[in-house]
Protein backbone atom coordinates (compact mmCIF):
# COMPACT_ATOMS: atom_id res chain seq x y z
CA UNK A 1 0.00 0.00 0.00
CA UNK A 2 0.84 3.94 -0.65
CA UNK A 3 1.90 5.92 2.53
CA UNK A 4 -1.34 7.43 2.17
CA UNK A 5 -3.69 4.75 1.90
CA UNK A 6 -2.01 3.71 5.29
CA UNK A 7 -2.21 7.22 6.90
CA UNK A 8 -5.84 6.51 5.93
CA UNK A 9 -6.68 3.51 7.40
CA UNK A 10 -4.69 4.66 10.56
CA UNK A 11 -6.91 7.50 10.77
CA UNK A 12 -10.03 5.12 9.98
CA UNK A 13 -9.23 3.46 13.05
CA UNK A 14 -8.43 7.04 15.23
CA UNK A 15 -11.62 9.20 14.19
CA UNK A 16 -14.49 9.22 16.25
CA UNK A 17 -16.55 7.63 13.64
CA UNK A 18 -19.59 7.67 15.23
CA UNK A 19 -19.40 11.10 16.21
CA UNK A 20 -18.64 12.23 12.78
CA UNK A 21 -21.67 10.16 11.33
CA UNK A 22 -24.21 12.10 13.63
CA UNK A 23 -22.87 15.40 12.62
CA UNK A 24 -23.20 14.90 9.07
CA UNK A 25 -27.22 12.99 9.44
CA UNK A 26 -27.56 16.51 10.81
CA UNK A 27 -26.17 18.63 8.20
CA UNK A 28 -27.51 16.73 5.36
CA UNK A 29 -30.74 17.48 6.97
CA UNK A 30 -30.47 20.98 7.03
CA UNK A 31 -32.73 23.21 5.33
CA UNK A 32 -30.94 26.26 5.10
CA UNK A 33 -32.34 27.31 1.20
CA UNK A 34 -28.97 28.73 0.07
CA UNK A 35 -26.62 26.39 2.47
CA UNK A 36 -28.60 23.43 0.64
CA UNK A 37 -28.37 24.44 -3.00
CA UNK A 38 -24.73 25.48 -2.66
CA UNK A 39 -24.20 21.85 -1.53
CA UNK A 40 -26.02 19.94 -4.00
CA UNK A 41 -25.02 22.09 -6.43
CA UNK A 42 -21.36 21.55 -6.10
CA UNK A 43 -22.13 17.64 -5.75
CA UNK A 44 -23.89 17.53 -8.74
CA UNK A 45 -20.89 19.00 -10.54
CA UNK A 46 -17.94 17.26 -8.71
CA UNK A 47 -19.31 13.86 -9.29
CA UNK A 48 -21.01 15.11 -12.65
CA UNK A 49 -24.86 13.73 -11.62
CA UNK A 50 -27.31 13.09 -14.29
CA UNK A 51 -30.37 14.50 -13.37
CA UNK A 52 -32.48 14.27 -16.29
CA UNK A 53 -32.56 10.34 -15.20
CA UNK A 54 -34.43 11.75 -11.55
CA UNK A 55 -38.22 12.04 -11.08
CA UNK A 56 -37.37 15.50 -9.71
CA UNK A 57 -35.25 16.82 -12.43
CA UNK A 58 -35.20 19.91 -10.48
CA UNK A 59 -31.95 19.46 -8.17
CA UNK A 60 -32.99 22.95 -5.87
CA UNK A 61 -36.58 21.27 -5.35
CA UNK A 62 -35.33 18.84 -2.72
CA UNK A 63 -35.80 20.20 0.65
CA UNK A 64 -32.44 19.29 2.19
CA UNK A 65 -29.55 17.27 0.86
CA UNK A 66 -30.83 13.99 2.06
CA UNK A 67 -33.60 14.19 0.55
CA UNK A 68 -31.67 15.05 -3.13
CA UNK A 69 -29.02 11.95 -2.01
CA UNK A 70 -32.07 9.57 -1.48
CA UNK A 71 -33.81 10.79 -4.95
CA UNK A 72 -36.15 8.41 -6.88
CA UNK A 73 -35.53 7.98 -10.69
CA UNK A 74 -38.08 7.95 -13.39
CA UNK A 75 -39.65 4.84 -13.48
CA UNK A 76 -38.10 3.54 -16.70
CA UNK A 77 -34.62 4.52 -15.60
CA UNK A 78 -33.85 0.98 -14.55
CA UNK A 79 -35.20 -1.49 -16.65
CA UNK A 80 -35.64 -4.66 -14.92
CA UNK A 81 -34.89 -8.26 -15.99
CA UNK A 82 -38.82 -9.80 -15.99
CA UNK A 83 -37.07 -13.43 -16.86
CA UNK A 84 -38.25 -15.75 -13.81
CA UNK A 85 -34.75 -17.04 -13.37
CA UNK A 86 -32.90 -14.07 -13.47
CA UNK A 87 -31.02 -12.35 -10.00
CA UNK A 88 -30.62 -8.82 -10.86
CA UNK A 89 -28.15 -6.31 -9.29
CA UNK A 90 -29.89 -5.05 -6.21
CA UNK A 91 -28.11 -1.72 -6.61
CA UNK A 92 -26.69 0.79 -8.58
CA UNK A 93 -22.59 0.58 -7.59
CA UNK A 94 -19.23 -1.64 -7.93
CA UNK A 95 -19.32 -5.52 -8.15
CA UNK A 96 -16.28 -6.20 -5.82
CA UNK A 97 -17.04 -9.93 -5.08
CA UNK A 98 -19.23 -12.90 -6.12
CA UNK A 99 -19.27 -16.53 -6.32
CA UNK A 100 -19.94 -19.79 -4.32
CA UNK A 101 -19.81 -19.62 -0.62
CA UNK A 102 -17.30 -22.13 0.03
CA UNK A 103 -16.51 -23.45 3.33
CA UNK A 104 -19.25 -20.44 4.64
CA UNK A 105 -16.68 -17.69 3.53
CA UNK A 106 -17.36 -14.58 1.67
CA UNK A 107 -14.26 -13.26 -0.47
CA UNK A 108 -13.44 -9.31 0.80
CA UNK A 109 -10.51 -8.62 -1.16
CA UNK A 110 -7.23 -10.81 -2.44
CA UNK A 111 -6.18 -12.76 0.66
CA UNK A 112 -9.41 -11.29 2.74
CA UNK A 113 -11.91 -13.44 3.80
CA UNK A 114 -14.84 -13.60 5.94
CA UNK A 115 -17.54 -15.72 7.43
CA UNK A 116 -21.43 -15.59 6.44
CA UNK A 117 -22.64 -16.34 9.48
CA UNK A 118 -20.65 -13.37 11.52
CA UNK A 119 -21.86 -11.10 8.39
CA UNK A 120 -25.89 -12.59 9.03
CA UNK A 121 -25.52 -12.90 13.15
CA UNK A 122 -27.24 -15.02 15.39
CA UNK A 123 -30.72 -14.00 15.40
CA UNK A 124 -32.63 -15.22 11.99
CA UNK A 125 -36.23 -16.11 11.48
CA UNK A 126 -37.24 -19.24 12.55
CA UNK A 127 -36.15 -21.60 10.11
CA UNK A 128 -34.40 -19.19 8.19
CA UNK A 129 -31.49 -21.24 6.06
CA UNK A 130 -29.58 -21.16 2.79
CA UNK A 131 -29.15 -24.32 0.30
CA UNK A 132 -26.19 -24.23 -1.66
CA UNK A 133 -25.36 -20.61 -1.51
CA UNK A 134 -23.70 -17.98 -3.12
CA UNK A 135 -23.59 -14.16 -2.69
CA UNK A 136 -22.35 -11.16 -4.69
CA UNK A 137 -20.87 -7.74 -3.12
CA UNK A 138 -21.77 -4.08 -4.33
CA UNK A 139 -20.14 -0.64 -3.37
CA UNK A 140 -21.86 2.04 -3.43
CA UNK A 141 -19.80 5.29 -3.82
CA UNK A 142 -21.30 8.50 -2.98
CA UNK A 143 -22.41 9.45 -6.78
CA UNK A 144 -24.14 6.69 -7.35
CA UNK A 145 -27.73 5.80 -7.10
CA UNK A 146 -28.62 5.42 -3.28
CA UNK A 147 -31.75 2.98 -3.36
CA UNK A 148 -31.72 -0.28 -2.60
CA UNK A 149 -34.05 -3.05 -4.28
CA UNK A 150 -34.48 -6.84 -3.88
CA UNK A 151 -32.91 -8.78 -6.38
CA UNK A 152 -36.00 -11.56 -7.15
CA UNK A 153 -39.45 -11.75 -6.03
CA UNK A 154 -39.60 -12.23 -2.27
CA UNK A 155 -41.73 -12.51 0.91
CA UNK A 156 -40.25 -10.76 3.82
CA UNK A 157 -39.84 -13.01 7.31
CA UNK A 158 -37.27 -10.85 9.05
CA UNK A 159 -35.10 -7.75 9.85
CA UNK A 160 -32.26 -8.07 11.79
CA UNK A 161 -30.31 -5.05 12.70
CA UNK A 162 -26.59 -5.71 14.14
CA UNK A 163 -24.43 -2.94 15.81
CA UNK A 164 -20.97 -2.26 14.98
CA UNK A 165 -18.61 -0.10 13.53
CA UNK A 166 -18.61 2.55 10.94
CA UNK A 167 -15.14 2.06 8.88
CA UNK A 168 -15.07 3.40 5.24
CA UNK A 169 -15.56 0.46 2.58
CA UNK A 170 -13.88 1.40 -0.14
CA UNK A 171 -11.30 -0.38 -1.93
CA UNK A 172 -8.54 0.59 0.30
CA UNK A 173 -10.34 -0.54 3.90
CA UNK A 174 -11.58 -3.84 1.66
CA UNK A 175 -7.88 -4.58 1.17
CA UNK A 176 -6.81 -3.33 4.89
CA UNK A 177 -9.19 -4.19 7.75
CA UNK A 178 -10.14 -7.84 8.00
CA UNK A 179 -13.85 -8.67 8.29
CA UNK A 180 -14.78 -5.33 7.48
CA UNK A 181 -18.21 -5.88 6.70
CA UNK A 182 -18.81 -8.39 9.43
CA UNK A 183 -17.80 -5.49 11.95
CA UNK A 184 -19.46 -2.54 10.42
CA UNK A 185 -23.44 -2.19 11.49
CA UNK A 186 -25.43 -3.67 8.92
CA UNK A 187 -29.29 -4.41 8.71
CA UNK A 188 -29.85 -7.73 7.21
CA UNK A 189 -33.39 -8.36 5.34
CA UNK A 190 -34.11 -11.89 5.42
CA UNK A 191 -36.93 -13.23 2.26
CA UNK A 192 -38.00 -16.71 0.94
CA UNK A 193 -38.34 -16.58 -2.72
CA UNK A 194 -39.03 -19.68 -5.39
CA UNK A 195 -35.71 -21.38 -4.98
CA UNK A 196 -34.98 -20.88 -1.26
CA UNK A 197 -34.20 -17.99 1.21
CA UNK A 198 -32.35 -15.43 0.44
CA UNK A 199 -31.05 -11.88 1.96
CA UNK A 200 -29.55 -8.42 1.29
CA UNK A 201 -27.37 -6.78 4.05
CA UNK A 202 -27.11 -3.35 3.95
CA UNK A 203 -23.27 -2.64 5.37
CA UNK A 204 -23.33 1.01 7.46
CA UNK A 205 -20.11 2.68 6.82
CA UNK A 206 -18.32 6.21 7.69
CA UNK A 207 -20.72 8.92 7.03
CA UNK A 208 -23.83 6.58 6.82
CA UNK A 209 -25.65 7.72 10.09
CA UNK A 210 -28.60 6.01 9.41
CA UNK A 211 -30.04 3.19 7.01
CA UNK A 212 -33.88 2.82 6.11
CA UNK A 213 -36.10 0.16 5.17
CA UNK A 214 -39.65 0.32 3.18
CA UNK A 215 -41.37 -0.99 5.90
CA UNK A 216 -39.40 0.36 8.90
CA UNK A 217 -38.58 3.73 7.91
CA UNK A 218 -35.16 5.29 9.44
CA UNK A 219 -33.63 2.75 12.00
CA UNK A 220 -31.70 4.15 14.08
CA UNK A 221 -28.48 3.23 15.81
CA UNK A 222 -28.79 0.50 18.94
CA UNK A 223 -26.74 -1.18 21.47
CA UNK A 224 -27.90 -4.54 20.54
CA UNK A 225 -28.38 -6.54 17.77
CA UNK A 226 -32.42 -7.27 17.32
CA UNK A 227 -34.35 -9.13 15.26
CA UNK A 228 -38.31 -8.85 14.06
CA UNK A 229 -40.00 -11.37 12.25
CA UNK A 230 -42.74 -11.11 10.33
CA UNK A 231 -45.73 -13.66 9.34
CA UNK A 232 -47.50 -10.98 6.94
CA UNK A 233 -48.04 -12.23 3.16
CA UNK A 234 -48.80 -7.96 2.28
CA UNK A 235 -44.88 -7.98 2.66
CA UNK A 236 -43.67 -9.87 -0.69
CA UNK A 237 -42.14 -7.48 -3.17
CA UNK A 238 -41.57 -8.17 -6.85
CA UNK A 239 -38.09 -8.61 -8.34
CA UNK A 240 -36.56 -4.78 -8.53
CA UNK A 241 -38.74 -3.31 -5.69
CA UNK A 242 -37.41 -0.89 -3.74
CA UNK A 243 -36.26 -1.99 -0.10
CA UNK A 244 -34.76 0.65 1.65
CA UNK A 245 -31.77 2.97 1.33
CA UNK A 246 -28.54 4.48 2.49
CA UNK A 247 -27.79 7.62 3.78
CA UNK A 248 -24.33 8.31 1.89
CA UNK A 249 -22.12 5.65 0.40
CA UNK A 250 -22.35 2.26 1.33
CA UNK A 251 -22.02 -2.01 0.24
CA UNK A 252 -24.73 -4.36 -0.08
CA UNK A 253 -23.70 -7.66 0.28
CA UNK A 254 -26.63 -10.47 -0.88
CA UNK A 255 -26.72 -14.20 0.00
CA UNK A 256 -28.95 -16.47 -2.08
CA UNK A 257 -29.68 -19.70 -2.33
CA UNK A 258 -30.20 -22.26 -4.93
CA UNK A 259 -26.81 -22.48 -6.73
CA UNK A 260 -26.72 -19.14 -9.32
CA UNK A 261 -25.60 -19.83 -12.68
CA UNK A 262 -23.46 -16.28 -13.12
CA UNK A 263 -23.10 -14.32 -16.11
CA UNK A 264 -19.64 -14.85 -17.93
CA UNK A 265 -19.50 -11.81 -18.70
CA UNK A 266 -19.00 -10.43 -15.10
CA UNK A 267 -15.86 -8.79 -14.26
CA UNK A 268 -14.33 -7.77 -10.75
CA UNK A 269 -14.69 -3.75 -10.09
CA UNK A 270 -17.05 -3.36 -13.11
CA UNK A 271 -20.12 -0.96 -13.06
CA UNK A 272 -23.80 -2.33 -12.22
CA UNK A 273 -26.65 -0.59 -12.57
CA UNK A 274 -29.94 -1.98 -10.26
CA UNK A 275 -32.31 -4.06 -12.24
CA UNK A 276 -29.49 -5.57 -14.32
CA UNK A 277 -29.00 -9.36 -14.83
CA UNK A 278 -26.48 -11.08 -12.68
CA UNK A 279 -27.03 -14.56 -12.16
CA UNK A 280 -29.84 -17.22 -13.37
CA UNK A 281 -31.22 -19.78 -11.45
CA UNK A 282 -30.93 -23.55 -13.11
CA UNK A 283 -33.79 -23.62 -15.63
CA UNK A 284 -36.59 -25.99 -13.22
Amino acid sequence: MTLSQRVFLLLQHCLPKRLIGRAVYHAVRWRFVPLKNFLISRFISHYNIDMTEALESNPHAYVTFNEFFTRALKPDARPIDKQANAIVAPADGTLTQWGALNGGRIIQAKGLDYSVDDLLGNQRPEGATFTNPSYATIYLAPYNYHRVHIPMAGRLTGLTYIPGEYFSVNATTAQGIPNLFPRNERLVCWFAGQHGDFAVVLVGAFNVATMSTVWTGEVNAQKRAQLWSYDDPTLTFAKGDQIGHFNLGSTVVMVCSGGLQWLSSLESDMSTRMGETLAHYPND
